[in-house]
Parts: C-alpha cells; sequence; structure tokens
C-alpha cells in the first residue's frame, strides 16, 4: 500500500471534496488578469500609473 507525499497530507482528493463556495470578491466585474498586466506589469508602468493618479487628484 502506497501513502501520499506528505505536502498533500490533510489534503482532500477529488473525490473526497465538495465544492468551495464562491467568493464574491473573485467576481466582481473590473479588468481581466491581461488588462492588468498590461496596465501595472512592470514597476515602472505601476509608479507611472499611481503618479498620473496623484497627479489628478491635486
Amino acid at each position: 500500500m502506497s501513502h501520499p507525499p506528505a505536502h498533500t497530507k490533510g489534503i482532500s482528493t477529488r473525490s473526497e471534496a465538495t465544492a468551495m463556495p464562491q467568493n464574491p470578491i473573485q467576481f466582481q466585474p473590473g479588468m481581466s488578469p491581461d488588462d492588468f498586466f498590461a496596465r501595472f506589469g512592470t514597476e515602472a508602468r505601476c509608479a507611472a500609473d499611481l503618479e498620473a493618479v496623484r497627479t489628478a487628484e491635486r
């Protein structure tokens, strides 16, 4: 009889698992992951967008 690897101890198998409830935060309207990374995907892009927001608030 083989045992599951130690790193999977306590994790249910697919047959034992029940469906997880949907988290409403995961399904909010907004940017897709591709859009998000296109806009903020590098430190330079993120800093530029942050600066634009800060400048617009003045």
